[in-house]
């Protein structure tokens, strides 16, 4: 028996056969929360995104070829930091909350060496990260206003497709195959932009 445990989504197959005709999904992305607007203070903070792991894997077995067969694939294991909240308007406006972080994940699509098989027909893989967009300071009336909050960091993922080595079975064969009709892989990263500072009121004639 053997025990697959990861963070995200996966399709494996040991001694035996998958067929997807049509096309598969695996998303293992992460989003984080957007921060509230402020009440009293400042806005608060995004939450950071964090992506998973979405895994394709034709496994070694002593007992017979692993197979997987897919028309058309795609893989996503994007990471997006959530926006921070505006900041509070009043006598001097508070500051803008920060974007959050934006880390993209790992994606891999690929066969044992021993004797697993894997036929994808189109395969498209992401694995991006985008940093959440800075909150808005809020407008001070007469006073200074406050500042935007910076925007989040990101982080890009990776992407894997072939063949790799597997478990310490079907030792004495080296049949594994990896075949691909049409290839694309992202793996990018975008910080957020940083939030607009508040302005200085004036009030209004009688």
């Amino acid at each position: 028996v053997t025990q697959v445990t990861l963070n995200g989504s996966a399709i494996f197959a040991a001694a035996g056969t998958i067929t997807i005709a049509g096309l598969a999904t695996l998303d293992s992305g992460g989003v984080g929360g957007n921060g509230l607007d402020g009440a009293g203070g400042p806005g608060g903070s995004g939450g950071s995104g964090t992506a998973g792991v979405s895994t394709v894997f034709a496994a070694n077995r002593d007992a017979g070829t692993s197979t997987i067969s897919i028309g058309s694939l795609t893989a996503r294991s994007d990471g997006k930091g959530g926006s921070g909240g505006a900041g509070q308007s009043g006598i001097s406006g508070t500051a803008g909350g920060a974007g959050g972080s934006g880390t993209g994940g790992l994606n891999t699509i690929t066969a044992a060496a021993g004797n697993g098989s894997l036929t994808v027909g189109t395969l498209t893989m992401t694995a991006f990260g985008t940093g959440g967009v800075g909150g808005a300071g809020g407008f001070g009336d007469g006073q200074p206003g406050g500042s935007g909050g910076a925007g989040g960091n990101a982080v890009g993922g990776s992407n894997i497709a072939g063949t790799q080595s597997g478990s310490t079975q079907a030792l004495l064969l080296a049949n594994g195959i990896a075949q691909f009709g049409a290839v694309s892989m992202q793996s990018n990263a975008a910080g957020g932009n940083g939030g607009a500072g508040g302005g200085v009121g004036s009030g209004g004639g009688a």
